[in-house]
């Protein structure tokens, strides 16, 4: 250490080229780069890694790319709700959940868990979470949340906000109707908890985006 901008270019071309995303490669450097601050030694990471970067990039593996996932259109939305009771609690926070992710083009993972033992009130939204409500300047009403933690803006978090639509996906609507089914939920539950007969429980990402499939396709 430190290692030549050459040695780091051979690493690179040598067991990233054909093999890994350029997303992978990038970790790679980064994790190296990050070592060598740490150890207070200077990196050597220039044009020429830079042009590697970009040539160990273009012959990365169709396998190391995720094909692009079809859009989640009105017609799914409408079919899924068709399939759903919204007299059930957790029908109707999942209502809640899809319509405010397709509405406000949210992503489920800022909205959702992924398991029920992993809620992070610091990284999840929760029932006790900011919200807001008013009637904007063509009459609709409207409602939001803060999310605590968002892909793009990480701990600052962002309000999502749905307005009535009065169709048959008004995002606003399911959210009043899902908070006031669920009551019962315990403030510092996950925001899209539901009642059940001994308390409650969450609605997680996988059976949102099941379902969805499920219903739809």
């Amino acid at each position: 250490m430190p290692a030549s901008e050459a040695l780091l270019s051979i690493f690179v071309s040598s067991y990233g080229a054909g093999l890994a995303a350029s997303g992978t490669v990038s970790s790679w450097l980064a994790g190296l780069q990050l070592w060598h601050a740490v150890n207070l030694a200077p990196w050597f990471g220039a044009s020429l890694l830079s042009r590697t970067r970009k040539g160990v990039s273009k012959l990365a593996p169709a396998s190391s790319r995720r094909i692009p996932r079809d859009p989640v259109t009105y017609n799914h939305m409408t079919i899924l709700r068709a399939g759903l009771d919204l007299s059930n609690t957790g029908h109707s926070a999942i209502w809640s959940a899809a319509c405010t992710a397709w509405r406000d083009c949210a992503r489920l993972g800022e909205i959702l868990i992924d398991s029920s033992s992993h809620f992070d009130p610091s990284r999840h939204v929760a029932r006790v979470c900011p919200k807001k409500r008013g009637t904007a300047s063509n009459n609709h009403k409207f409602v939001g949340f803060k999310v605590p933690w968002t892909k793009t803006k990480k701990s600052l978090g962002d309000w999502l906000t749905s307005t009535e639509t009065f169709d048959d996906v008004d995002a606003a609507s399911a959210f009043e109707h899902h908070l006031f089914v669920n009551a019962a939920v315990p403030e510092m539950a996950p925001l899209f908890a539901y009642t059940t007969q001994t308390g409650s429980g969450p609605i997680l990402l996988a059976r949102i985006s099941s379902g969805v499939a499920t219903k739809s396709g």
